[in-house]
């Protein structure tokens, strides 16, 4: 019998939930890419779910203190849209609170369907209301892209910017120093890592430990680290697919 395992992308599980639940019915694997809570939903398992998401926001958090120090004047750019926002939101707030106490961070909300148009606009007119902010982090940095120039024409200089998942074109910013940093996202081994773990729950083996927690590679990016092509995106291992072929014996 041909074994049929399923998997999901970055989708409102609403919009899925009624195949889902078939599927179940059917014990046939499903695992989810991006989906918070994804056991709630009926997923047999998921990658970049909270726990990957809490740790994106640890991460951020963390840089986002150790660059300022308790002099930190913080804004936080979510999209509220995205439902992986808001628990990286929450944990980011949770971890600043942690490490610094008397840092401020302040919440500002950036509409997906402004990223790659209006959100520039958008960030520089709310870091010219509040000149204090010296720590602009973004819950993705594509609503980041354009912002360099944007920020140059406006003459804002002095805020340290950082995010998630930068994008081609938000890795070329960071490699010319128009954005400071940004959390990279390894996401062909994610997509990789997705398909493993759908051969494993087919064949009835264990999940890696990583896999068990849905955390895909993850790597803070700042200049220096930017030594490859930015237009082909950021992997750790670039030697994946040779890696994923041993693991599964087609070497």
């Amino acid at each position: 019998m041909t074994q049929i395992e399923i998997l999901v992308p970055a989708v409102e599980p609403s919009v899925v939930s009624k195949q889902i639940t078939a599927l179940q019915k059917q014990n046939i694997p499903t695992v989810s890419n991006g989906i918070m809570e994804h056991a709630k939903f009926g997923f047999t398992a998921g990658i970049l779910d909270v726990n990957a998401m809490q740790l994106v926001g640890n991460l951020l958090a963390a840089w986002s203190v150790e660059r300022k120090g308790d002099n930190a004047d913080i804004v936080f750019y979510t999209i509220p849209e995205l439902s992986f926002a808001k628990v990286e939101e929450n944990a980011f707030k949770a971890k600043v609170k942690e490490l610094y106490p008397a840092c401020s961070v302040r919440v500002e909300d950036i509409s997906v369907t402004t990223i790659g148009t209006s959100a520039p606009a958008h960030v520089v007119s709310d870091l010219q209301a509040h000149p204090d902010t010296n720590v602009a982090i973004f819950s993705s940095l594509e609503a980041a892209t354009g912002l360099p120039a944007a920020m140059t024409v406006a003459g804002l200089k002095g805020v340290a910017t950082n995010g998630f998942g930068p994008s081609p074109a938000n890795l070329q910013d960071i490699k010319s120093g128009g954005i400071t940093a940004g959390l990279g996202l390894d996401l062909p081994v994610l997509t990789w890592m997705q398909m493993d773990v759908a051969a494993r729950l087919a064949t009835g083996q264990d999940l890696t430990a990583g896999e068990k927690e849905g955390i895909p590679p993850m790597q803070m990016l700042e200049q220096k680290d930017i030594t490859f092509d930015p237009s082909k995106g950021w992997t750790g291992y670039p030697d994946y697919a040779e890696r994923y072929a041993k693991l599964w014996g087609t070497a």
